[in-house]
């Protein structure tokens, strides 16, 4: 999934234009997806518990792609 920005936040064109968002099943698989993308990149919100999910964190890649990681609840939409 992909979204624009908060409209609290300033946006930037080539700098935060969008986010990509990757829901996971596990804590486990998160994890791995984050150490992947992590490397040399800029943790913008460490991967911790979240009111939404058991576990979220969010990131820019070395390529200045922001990305979302979280993992699905049994309350998350599908």
């Amino acid at each position: 999934m992909a979204y624009d920005v908060q409209s609290a936040k300033t946006w930037s064109p080539g700098d935060n234009a969008f986010y990509l968002i990757v829901e996971g099943t596990t804590q486990e698989e998160i994890k791995e997806y984050w150490e992947q993308l992590i490397t040399d990149g800029e943790i913008l919100q460490p991967l911790a518990p979240s009111q939404w999910s058991p576990l979220y964190g969010m990131l820019k890649h070395q390529f200045g792609v922001v990305w979302a990681l979280s993992v699905l609840n049994d309350a998350s939409p599908m």
